[in-house]
């Protein structure tokens, strides 16, 4: 009788430590989830605002911040169910610093030119290169290379002495009209963070 007494009691307080454990387990990672969101908002339009250490910028609804690809300060974006495939369309988006100040874009980007240009020489691929500003008054420049299995579009956001470069590929070059919306989201939306 008194063994029996024992693994019951025994049972008994194996489910509580169960049902605690469980409980803490769920709580954790409640409070997990909410940290991890805390710097990503989904908006009424769908569309998820990021804020990141270098700024803030929005990314359509139906792409994702890739948990594969991303690292610390290089965050890449991907549609929706297609992180793990081999070679998916992307866009990514970091911070760097340069020697240039603000008013020196135009050096700035005759340098980021001039990079290009040697990376690319002996192959087929052509540079496109132009200037505007986003709808937050921001001064991008805009560069272009297509070669015969890919189309790469670098967009750098001039800071001082700094920049933003959002770096989209377009694998499948059937969805590029999809991808340049995404990528065109990200740097008209984009916000230096103060």
């Amino acid at each position: 009788m008194k063994k029996i007494f024992k693994f019951i009691v025994f049972i008994m307080i194996m489910e509580a430590v169960l049902v605690c454990f469980s409980g803490c387990g769920i709580s954790s990672a409640r409070r997990n989830k909410n940290r991890a969101s805390k710097n990503e908002v989904v908006l009424e339009n769908g569309n998820t605002k990021y804020e990141k250490e270098f700024g803030s910028y929005e990314v359509n609804a139906g792409w994702i911040e890739s948990k594969t690809h991303s690292s610390k300060g290089k965050y890449f974006y991907v549609r929706d169910g297609q992180d793990n495939d081999k070679k998916p369309n992307n866009i990514s988006i970091n911070q760097d610093t340069n020697r240039y100040t603000k008013s020196e874009h135009e050096q700035f980007k005759n340098a980021i030119y001039s990079q290009m240009a040697k990376q690319v020489s002996g192959s087929k691929a052509q540079i496109m290169a132009s200037g505007s500003t986003t709808d937050n008054g921001e001064i991008v420049y805009t560069f272009i290379v297509e070669k015969n299995d890919s189309i790469i579009k670098q967009y750098y956001i001039v800071g001082e002495k700094k920049y933003v470069m959002i770096y989209e590929t377009v694998w499948n070059k059937e969805d590029e009209n999809e991808v340049d919306e995404v990528a065109n989201k990200m740097v008209n939306s984009f916000k230096w963070l103060d």
